[in-house]
């Protein structure tokens, strides 16, 4: 459907500018006072010298209408025959003219593709990250994004319990604790998930996460050293800069 979106777009796009260039034609079977007094855009009528074809008014030239009646007169060809000139191109732009000969329906017509065309790649766009967005969302529920999810809630749930403990000791033992349990088994579990990273997503993918994890480990490891030193303020900041290596883990498997 994008494709399709595109070509429609692009179809569009190429018929609206040539439809848009008839506002510059001016058609000579328009009655004379439309015609007489125009500046020709590119040269018009034929004319033979030598045994060569030339252009009967040359770019610049103004209108005048015994010009008009000789333009409407079939113009002589090399091979003898003659050819009839329809149109002349033309500075001036006019509306009139470009309703003239459907040009403006064609326009129209032209612009409803382009925004049909947009709506099309936007809803294929739409439906492509949808489905990106599941894969992702499956990818996180399997082996080590499970893993790591289940490290970044356990840290949030963490922060939630400190911010609603007043008591100094009682956040450094929460710390304590809770992040001691992760370190025995999360954070191995993850550890040991590297293989499957690796098979999974790529050497370097999986480099790119475990990078951000690593960081992750250090200030989880950080905050329980603080907590066990007895300064809860830094644990805490500590827990936060890991919340943010771990969320920047997670967007690097997504992306995977």
């Amino acid at each position: 459907m994008k494709q399709l979106g595109q070509i429609l777009i692009f179809a569009s796009l190429t018929t609206g500018a040539l439809s848009a260039a008839s506002a510059y034609h001016a058609w000579l079977d328009a009655p004379d006072e439309q015609l007489v007094g125009l500046t020709l855009n590119d040269g018009a009528g034929v004319k033979l010298e030598q045994g060569k074809a030339a252009p009967r008014f040359k770019k610049g030239h103004v209108l005048t209408a015994e010009d008009v009646e000789a333009l409407r007169i079939p113009q002589p060809t090399l091979d003898g025959t003659t050819v009839d000139v329809t149109a002349v191109r033309v500075k001036e732009f006019s509306f009139a003219r470009w309703q003239h000969k459907w040009g403006l329906t064609i326009f129209i017509a032209s612009m409803l593709g382009m925004v049909g065309g947009s709506l099309l790649t936007r809803r294929a766009s739409k439906r492509r990250q949808a489905v990106v967005d599941e894969e992702a969302e499956v990818a996180e529920s399997l082996g080590p994004g499970a893993a790591l999810k289940a490290i970044a809630d356990r840290l949030v749930r963490l922060q939630d319990e400190l911010a609603k403990t007043t008591d100094p000791h009682g956040r450094e033992q929460a710390v304590i604790e809770q992040v001691g349990l992760w370190q025995q088994n999360e954070i191995p579990e993850f550890v040991d998930s590297h293989p499957e990273l690796i098979d999974r997503y790529g050497i370097v993918r999986a480099a790119e996460v475990m990078e951000r994890f690593a960081a992750a480990e250090r200030l989880i490891n950080r905050a329980w050293s603080a907590a066990s030193d007895g300064d809860a303020e830094e644990a805490e900041a500590a827990l936060v800069e890991a919340k943010t290596a771990l969320d920047e883990a997670r967007q690097r498997l997504k992306a995977a």
